[in-house]
């Protein structure tokens, strides 16, 4: 059960990379428009702290905790 805790964690740590990467690939004007949009979504998905209004009702960080 461990080794599959841990992999779930890299899997999300690797999403967060794979985000951040499309997203800094947009150009400029683009970033601010989808930041609002599935930027901010998919990191209210994998993170409880963001800073973001509102949020998930379970995110994968939450999941990884009460694993």
């Amino acid at each position: 059960m461990t080794e599959d805790k841990e992999r779930f964690d890299e899997i999300r740590y690797e999403i967060q990379n794979l985000i951040e990467e499309a997203f800094n690939l947009l150009p400029e004007n683009l970033q601010s428009q989808d930041e609002n949009h599935w930027y901010s979504q998919m990191r209210m998905a994998l993170y409880s702290d963001h800073q973001f209004l509102g949020s998930s009702s379970c995110s994968m960080e939450d999941t990884y905790t009460n694993w």
